[in-house]
């Protein structure tokens, strides 16, 4: 089968059908019950001259939200802040 074949047929496999062979493959490599957190830390709240709208590092909304600019934080830093959260990624 060439490549393109191969995309075809992903790609007119029904939606639950590929939620389910992926489940399969990765509860062979994961343990099902485990659950990944994540975490999102700004570095640089307030900071940042740019206007995204959405974003907590823009400068923009401090009138709004009352807070104040922060300096970009060092890495010592975020790694202190990544021990203390008891997270092996960032």
């Amino acid at each position: 089968m060439d490549m393109r074949e191969e995309v075809s047929e992903v790609y007119n496999t029904p939606l639950l059908d590929l939620v389910f062979k992926a489940a399969t493959v990765h509860r062979m490599y994961n343990d099902p019950a485990m659950v990944q957190r994540c975490t999102l830390l700004s570095i640089k709240t307030g900071g940042c001259p740019e206007n995204c709208n959405y974003c907590s590092q823009s400068s923009h909304w401090s009138e709004d939200t009352g807070l104040k600019a922060e300096k970009l934080m060092g890495l010592e830093e975020v790694y202190e802040v990544q021990k203390l959260m008891g997270l092996e990624e960032f």
